[in-house]
């Protein structure tokens, strides 16, 4: 339900439902700014939540890998020490996203400090909708 994708699927049914969503696109932050300009220019539309998710999970990796590198340089790491030591640094860094700060606990699990609660509007044809971001 997360994915303006659903709104030629469920059609007018959709329409008021309420979903949770870990991404906004209105989130203020300056990296987020960045994100949605980039996508926007690219594809003339909002950028939706698993592309904002998918955006994160590259630039935790791309930061912790920059931290990582001015302790050792990662080019010269075996392989299985790497992702190792790139696990360690994952899970103890804070990250600013597009989702907003992050972090995780040392299971993995993603600790986001705020999510965002929209509802579904689908426009009179019945076919294309919006989220709108419920304050």
């Amino acid at each position: 339900m997360n994915t303006s994708n659903i709104f030629p699927v469920c059609k007018a049914f959709c329409d008021g439902i309420l979903i949770a969503q870990a991404y906004s696109p209105e989130n203020p932050s300056e990296i987020n700014m960045a994100f949605r300009n980039a996508y926007q220019k690219q594809y003339q539309k909002e950028p939706p939540q698993f592309t904002a998710q998918t955006f994160t999970a590259v630039q935790v990796f791309v930061e912790a890998l920059k931290v990582m590198n001015s302790q050792t340089k990662v080019n010269i790491l075996p392989l299985p020490q790497l992702r190792t030591k790139l696990n360690e640094q994952v899970l103890i860094g804070k990250y600013d996203t597009p989702l907003g700060e992050i972090a995780f606990t040392l299971e993995g699990e993603v600790i986001q400090k705020q999510f965002y609660v929209a509802r579904i509007e689908i426009e009179n044809d019945g076919k294309n909708g919006k989220f709108v971001f419920i304050k």
